[in-house]
């Protein structure tokens, strides 16, 4: 009887601290050196148009610009902090990972990517290429 109560007392002990790891991993916070690909999204944004966006879409959808970068393609189109990217081309914007892989999609198969923003229920594309905002009226290269 001896050796099946150790063997059981051993499984319970293992068992415990088996759980306490799993508990620590869980609530211990992730280091710093792990790439995030949502803040990677964001930070593509901000080199290729000058404008930081948020990370999750607010209540009304889109994402809000939250810091414009001066002398930028987003400042240079009148961007403004707070106005919101709703869509690129024709695809919604719900998340920074779709705003970049939408970008990039345009700027393949065009030359030129189209964004949609709103500011106070009023919406507008301003359309971006290779050197910042390309003027209204400018034709895309098909």
């Amino acid at each position: 009887m001896k050796p099946i109560l150790r063997t059981w007392t051993m499984l319970l002990i293992g068992a415990i601290l088996l759980v306490g790891w799993m508990i620590t991993m869980r609530v211990r916070q992730p280091s710093a050196d792990i790439d995030d690909p949502l803040v990677e999204a964001r930070q593509a944004v901000a080199d290729s148009f000058g404008m930081e966006v948020a990370l999750v879409p607010g209540g009304r959808g889109g994402l809000e610009i939250e810091k414009i970068l001066p002398g930028r393609p987003a400042e240079q189109a009148g961007i403004e902090v707070g106005d919101r990217v709703v869509a690129v081309g024709d695809l919604s914007v719900w998340h920074v990972h779709q705003l970049a892989q939408y970008v990039g999609q345009q700027m393949t198969s065009f030359g030129a990517v189209s964004i949609m923003f709103e500011r106070d229920g009023t919406y507008w594309c301003e359309v971006f290429g290779p050197r910042g905002a390309i003027p209204s009226g400018a034709s895309l290269p098909r």
